[in-house]
């Protein structure tokens, strides 16, 4: 991965489109002093995010071309090949079509009102996802430019600062940040479990409890319906012996219906018969007191035998009016 190319526009001295190209090993810009070496160097570190101060200019506005046909803003570009060696996070903010073409287009202006706009492959992005797609890149580090000096201050540094400037060069501060992301990241996660798990577990006993209250509820209706069914029995049982004894009093009250007819019709015919010996024995009286003396005897035994035989229907008459009188008595109590 490197610049292709340095696209400069309205920026210090270059007032019209300049596109520098690059290759990948070694380039040499030379020229007269005055010539605007250093503000190639200048036009770099801006995109790279320095600000005015460090690109020799008191503000913002001192850093557009301010001489005839100015645009009125500062435009630099810098295009950047990706080759085969770009770092694995280039993925994570690229599409395919992008990783495909292999290149970046990386831009920022400047207006008179000092104003920055920031631009990834000329779309507009915010200051905030620029600077990450420099961290991504490895392009947001203080050596990425070396300017006279620094070499030898690098070579007499301590080890540790040393080791701090291979740290930026190779942007472990970039990740170190990631790391502490996403440690913070982790422990929200993990503080969002534990309370995850927290009402979980409140969850689990409030089932439970509702699991026992379930218990307790199929318990209950499996003994009702046991139950309804055992009163259900009960009062088929219980119907089952009320009809029968309906039957058996119907019966009953037929039979005794039966006899009283029965009865009736004895002690009607007993009745006739009384009234008919009663006939005859007036009938005996009349011809006794007609014919006098004349067969008195023989009248007399068929009178006494008249009167014995009045009085044995008359008892069985009496017996079968009391024999009525209960069984009345008995369809009484029935009903």
């Amino acid at each position: 991965m490197y610049v292709s190319e340095i696209v400069i526009e309205g920026f210090k001295s270059f007032a019209n489109k300049t596109v520098l190209p690059l290759n990948k090993n070694l380039n040499i810009i030379i020229g007269p002093n005055g010539s605007g070496k250093s503000n190639i160097i200048d036009a770099i570190s801006f995109v790279l995010g320095e600000s005015s101060r460090n690109l020799r200019a008191d503000k913002g506005v001192n850093l557009i071309y301010n001489g005839p046909k100015s645009i009125g803003k500062a435009i630099v570009s810098l295009v950047i090949d990706l080759e085969d060696d770009y770092p694995e996070e280039v993925k994570e903010y690229f599409d395919e079509e992008v990783l495909k073409e292999k290149k970046i287009i990386l831009t920022r202006t400047i207006k008179k009102s000092g104003e920055s706009s920031y631009f990834v492959n000329n779309q507009k992005v915010s200051k905030q996802h620029f600077v990450k797609i420099l961290n991504v890149l490895r392009l947001n580090t203080p050596y990425n430019i070396i300017f006279q000096g620094d070499i030898t201050n690098i070579v007499k540094s301590s080890p540790i600062e040393k080791r701090k400037i291979f740290e930026e060069l190779v942007n472990i501060s970039y990740f170190e940040q990631k790391k502490e992301k996403v440690k913070k990241e982790l422990d929200n996660v993990q503080l969002k479990l534990s309370e995850l798990q927290a009402v979980l577990r409140e969850k689990e006993k409030h089932l439970e409890e509702l699991r026992k209250e379930k218990e307790k509820a199929e318990l209950y209706l499996s003994l009702e319906k046991e139950k309804n069914r055992l009163l259900k029995a009960k009062y088929l049982n219980r119907l089952k012996e009320i009809d029968k004894k309906i039957n058996e009093l119907n019966n009953l009250d037929i039979s005794l219906n039966t006899k009283i007819s029965q009865l009736s019709l004895k002690k009607k015919n007993l009745q006739e018969e009384i009234k008919n010996l009663e006939r005859k024995i007036e009938e005996i009286n009349e011809k006794i007191k007609r014919e006098g003396g004349v067969n008195i005897k023989e009248l007399e035994e068929r009178k006494i035998e008249l009167l014995k035989e009045k009085e044995r229907l008359k008892a069985e008459v009496e017996k079968i009016s009391e024999e009525l009188s209960k069984i009345n008595k008995e369809i009484e109590e029935l009903e």
